[in-house]
């Protein structure tokens, strides 16, 4: 229930950050995973839920961003830039058929999903070891420290690329 909210909040925020508006896609980010981890505290500490609070923890954080980003779009007056396609003119490049996007974009999801997948079978093969609960928590903690250090990585990736194509285009 949470994915909707995040891929409308990302992709809104990817197209302003190509815009050069990189403030409101950053603040809903950041408002976003606070939000993640005060609703995951109180809803594992206070309400008792387990997995479940965290998942509603990860869906109310996933929808507040993309509310945010809407609104930040809507009070700001870019709703022509962001919500509507420019016409197209003659030196604007063809557009792509859904089987050369395909072409491209399959390999690519399925690189992102072997990485999720690999994960998912980490945690299931931890639990079958003795101890399996503690085995499962210890790769949890591990798993989230490799993700923390790695999402730096990215971030820095992201960013560089961001600010290059946006010096390219200018040019």
């Amino acid at each position: 229930i949470s994915l909707p909210g995040f891929w409308f909040a990302a992709t809104v925020g990817t197209t302003m950050v190509s815009m050069n508006i990189v403030n409101a896609s950053v603040f809903a980010d950041t408002l976003s995973a606070l939000l993640n981890m005060v609703c995951t505290f109180v809803f594992l500490r206070f309400g008792n839920t387990g997995y479940i609070g965290a998942a509603w923890a990860n869906v109310i954080a996933g929808w507040s961003s993309a509310i945010f980003i809407f609104f930040y779009v809507k009070l700001n007056g870019k709703q022509d830039i962001v919500w509507t396609i420019p016409p197209r003119t003659a030196d604007t490049p063809a557009p792509i058929s859904l089987r050369k996007y395909l072409a491209i974009a399959i390999p690519s999801a399925f690189s992102l999903w072997a990485e999720w997948w690999a994960g998912q079978v980490l945690a299931i093969f931890a639990g079958w070891l003795p101890a399996g609960e503690l085995a499962v928590g210890g790769n949890g903690i591990i798993f989230n420290t490799l993700a923390i250090f790695y999402m730096t990585f990215v971030a820095t990736q992201a960013a560089t690329t961001t600010r290059v194509g946006n010096l390219v285009g200018m040019k």
